[in-house]
């Protein structure tokens, strides 16, 4: 595609989407960071990506702008960054409304990928789903043609959905993972891996997906096997917060059973 792509960060998101753009013969022109240094890190695994110091982009060849920053700065610098005429501002976060980088004298959307980044592990678009919002047709469908090119799938939702998705992703990414980290203290206590527990989570998820997470359900709580999870709560004793996560997250299984 012949598209030029400025972006605006330099933490993992604005990472594995240059990346991925260039991945799909997409170059990015541009790298803008607060911090030079990063941004020369990023512009430095890109093909002709050059640092901009500031954020007067009036004069650049990009025809979209990827605001790749923190949630509550997006606002703030969608109103103070300077844009050729007929560019496209787009932002990539699920929990802001598409609403909070209006202007006039542009068109704008949204790029989210549902996706979890790490700066140590890279991560394909190829496949995810990216919800896409935009302020008129022309801006949508340029980034459903941008996600094509990436052989991702567009999913074209408004910012209401879009952040209700973003919460649903918070229990199921976010949350789940916290409690990875809590089987793995567990674990550690007794001197046995983590790893033990990776066809079990992976089956788990399988089975979620195939069957639906009400039908996937199993362990004591959907049994009703208060014996076992008393024991459970008891071994918990030196983990008062654990203890409470456990009560309270085997009631609402029984609670919400059928």
């Amino acid at each position: 595609m012949s598209l030029g792509i400025s972006i605006i960060g330099t933490g993992n998101l604005a990472t594995h989407l240059a990346l991925n753009l260039e991945k799909s013969g997409i170059h990015v022109l541009e790298v803008f960071g607060r911090t030079k240094a990063k941004a020369k890190i990023l512009a430095d695994q890109l093909y002709i990506a050059k640092i901009v110091e500031d954020l007067d982009f009036s004069e650049s060849e990009s025809d979209l702008f990827f605001l790749c920053i923190s949630d509550n700065a997006i606002e703030e610098v969608a109103q103070e960054i300077q844009l050729p005429e007929g560019s496209l501002l787009i932002h990539c976060s699920g929990a802001t409304s598409m609403d909070k980088i209006a202007r006039k004298d542009t068109a704008f959307g949204v790029f989210y990928p549902i996706q979890t980044f790490s700066a140590k592990h890279k991560i394909s678009f190829q496949g995810i789903s990216i919800c896409i919002e935009a302020s008129s047709n022309k801006a949508e469908l340029a980034l459903e043609k941008i996600a094509l090119a990436m052989s991702a799938k567009p999913c074209f939702m408004n910012s209401e959905q879009r952040l209700v998705l973003h919460l649903s992703a918070v229990f199921a990414c976010n949350f789940s993972n916290h409690f990875y980290r809590i089987a793995h203290e567990l674990l550690t206590e007794q001197g046995l891996p983590f790893r033990l527990l990776q066809n079990l989570v992976q089956e788990t998820v399988l089975k979620a997906f195939e069957l639906g997470p009400q039908n996937a359900q199993t362990g004591p709580a959907i049994r009703e096997d208060f014996k076992t999870m008393a024991i459970h709560e008891k071994e918990l004793i030196s983990h008062p917060n654990w203890q409470e996560f456990y009560s309270k997250i085997s009631n609402d299984i029984i609670l919400n059973k059928n």
